[in-house]
């Protein structure tokens, strides 16, 4: 299992809302179009949040605090539950309910089950993806949607946004390249 640091603050889980990701897969899973994958597409990228599963132990560090002494403190460290594909890769599982991170982890063997849940963003999972070489992807809701989000898929949506910030911003500094200059002057007399 990959292991990385945690310091992200804690949510309120009770708040995240994924409804509109899984209608999304519903309508897209209906009728294949490309507007229903951009829909899912734009739904896992900027609005969802996923549950992931983890098991975490704390270990202790010196570091250093705001008036430059050393000082000892915890921080947790995880390392991910990974899912295989019959071909042997492993993938990220992403749930996007506690229930059914839950159902899920009732159904691994029993170090999976004590694992816990924090979240994280479609940014988050692509940088573990690119991080971890061995790491094919995530899954979204394994065993239920089972939407794969493979290396290859994830660059693309990554370098697809990185051009349409590009463009927003060319598109800013032309806009303000091509404002009139304009001058006020009085004459007073």
């Amino acid at each position: 299992m990959p292991e990385f640091n945690v310091s992200r603050p804690q949510q309120d889980l009770t708040k995240i809302d994924n409804s509109m990701l899984i209608n999304a897969i519903a309508e897209m899973r209906k009728e294949y179009t490309d507007a229903s994958r951009d829909n899912v597409v734009n739904a896992v990228v900027f609005d969802a949040t996923f549950f992931i599963p983890a098991i975490f132990d704390k270990s202790t560090e010196l570091v250093q605090n705001d008036n430059q002494r050393l000082e000892f403190t915890e921080r947790p460290k995880a390392q991910f539950v990974l899912i295989e594909n019959p071909k042997g890769e492993k993938y990220i599982p992403a749930f996007t309910s506690t229930e059914l991170l839950t159902a899920f982890r009732n159904q691994q063997p029993e170090a999976a089950q004590n694992a816990q849940s924090f979240v994280m963003t479609f940014a988050d999972l692509a940088g573990v993806t690119e991080s971890f070489g061995f790491i094919e992807g995530f899954v979204i809701n394994p065993f239920d949607e089972n939407l794969p989000f493979t290396k290859d898929f994830i660059l693309a949506i990554k370098q697809n946004i990185q051009e349409q910030m590009a463009k927003m911003q060319q598109a800013q500094q032309d806009s303000e390249d091509a404002a009139p200059d304009i001058t006020m002057s009085t004459n007073k007399s």
